[in-house]
């Protein structure tokens, strides 16, 4: 094992060579808040197109479950842990952007604090989607059934300062 990290088209090549499951091949992104997540999705997508595989990048974030939802189950100061996703309608739209012809997906728009239904749509000749958020990967409740979905998955390990 290597302490070396893959390059961008180290990372093409690894994620084009992946079998799908699928009508697409779904990458898992994971890593803790502020890692780079974002950032190394939209590169990763952008190697991909460059490389003449049609990708997009979607965001876990638009399942953020609402603030009137977690206000009353005393959940709104844990806004972000694991118990305040929405991860049964994540879980449906992760199936959805592996089988479907087109998928739509909710996006999280950080400066109202709220999730926008349908504001990301991933087009029909998308071939590969990068899926980022933090709990991809959380091997525990429904978050670990979402592993039988991935045809590939990264974890960014970041330290902690």
């Amino acid at each position: 094992m290597s302490d070396r990290s893959p390059n961008l088209t180290e990372l093409s090549r690894l994620i084009r060579s992946a079998p799908r499951k699928a009508r697409r091949r779904l990458v898992a992104l994971a890593g803790a808040p502020a890692s780079g997540k974002s950032t190394l999705t939209e590169a990763i997508v952008e190697q991909l197109n460059a490389d003449g595989c049609v990708a997009a990048g979607v965001p876990m974030d638009g399942f953020h479950l609402d603030n009137r939802l977690l206000e009353p189950r005393g959940l709104l100061p844990r806004k972000g842990s694991p118990d305040t996703f929405d991860v049964g309608g994540f879980a449906r739209a992760v199936t959805a952007l592996a089988q479907d012809e087109t998928a739509a997906y909710p996006l999280f728009d950080r400066s109202l604090d709220i999730a926008i239904a349908g504001a990301g749509w991933v087009d029909a000749d998308c071939d590969t989607v990068v899926i980022e958020g933090n709990y991809l990967l959380l091997g525990q409740g429904a978050w670990d059934q979402l592993r039988q979905h991935w045809d590939i998955s990264f974890l960014l390990n970041s330290p902690m300062e």
